[in-house]
């Protein structure tokens, strides 16, 4: 047991800042090519629902249901990019706006750093924002005067969230730098801001936890075995992430493979099997990892 300490140096952490704004237009694909939302002043999440009903029986309380939670967003920004005018009911033609057109819907990703008392910039998390629809924003035009002021155009933005493939439903994922797996979170940015040679891309939920979401290693990678002992050799295998935490997994052998592998990971090698590589694959029960193989070298006996 550790005596709890209030405060501790390293650990006064506080959120702040909005960066690397990308608006993705959407399509009946998915979404377009992202652009630049330069400008971007503010982005204030303000979920809705998760009400409490409270249920009564036997003249006590007897539980409480809550209600289905939604998210929404408010969006302050100096710019607006020409990409957003569909999702703000624009339609622009010969530089002629027709208002009041049907919204398109778009995504949206952004920034927010992380600081300590140690440093100001630990980190940050990287919110990627699905099925959004903008409402009307309110312009206020002002006379010039000796104290002149930028108009920041302020919008409410409902979203419709998406089903990921084990069930769960959600409109926003939130990745923190801090934690999540250096090479994947890399790899995400790339899609997501572009490189040289590949233009910036919004790719579904399931595909960016499969990206982010530390993969899964088994132990041990390569093992050569004998065939023809008797008994039969045996070899544990187990299934793990990169912070060395175990990873429940089911475990398969290749097809026409003589020897078996138990629900723990147990490999037991029969005395006749096939000399050459047997494949060993754990599948993680989490659906966003990837399965990992390992090969166990079958040579002939002494």
């Amino acid at each position: 047991m550790a005596k709890l300490i209030w405060d501790a140096v390293g650990a006064k952490e506080f959120e702040l800042g909005v960066d690397h704004g990308v608006l993705y237009p959407a399509t009946n694909e998915g979404y377009d090519v992202g652009v630049p939302w330069n400008g971007l002043v503010s982005v204030t999440e303000s979920p809705e629902g998760a009400e409490p009903t409270d249920l009564y029986a036997d003249n006590i309380k007897y539980g409480v249901l809550i209600s289905a939670e939604t998210l929404k967003l408010t969006i302050e920004h100096y710019a607006t990019p020409v990409e957003f005018y569909p999702c703000d009911g624009l339609v622009v033609q010969d530089g002629v706006m027709i208002t009041g057109q049907p919204r398109q819907s778009f995504g949206l990703v952004y920034r927010t750093k992380i600081g300590n008392d140690l440093t100001p910039e630990s980190g940050y998390k990287l919110h990627l924002v699905y099925g959004c629809k903008a409402g009307v924003a309110e312009k206020g035009y002002n006379t010039i005067n000796d104290s002149p002021e930028a108009i920041v155009f302020s919008r409410e933005v409902s979203t419709l969230p998406v089903v990921l493939e084990d069930g769960r439903i959600t409109a926003q994922l939130i990745i923190d730098s801090r934690t999540a797996d250096a090479a994947g979170l890399a790899a995400l940015e790339d899609l997501l801001f572009g490189t040289a040679d590949s233009d910036p891309e919004l790719i579904d939920p399931d595909e960016v936890l499969r990206m982010v979401l530390l993969q899964a290693i088994v132990a041990p990678a390569t093992v050569s075995k004998e065939t023809g002992n008797t008994p039969a050799d045996t070899q544990q295998f187990t299934c793990k992430n990169k912070n060395n935490i175990d990873i429940p997994c089911t475990w398969s052998l290749e097809d026409g493979a003589k020897s078996s592998i138990s629900s723990d990971g147990l490999l037991t090698i029969a005395a006749d099997e096939t000399v050459g590589d047997l494949t060993v694959t754990a599948t993680p029960l989490d659906i966003h990892v990837a399965p990992e193989t390992a090969v166990v070298t079958i040579t002939a006996g002494t």
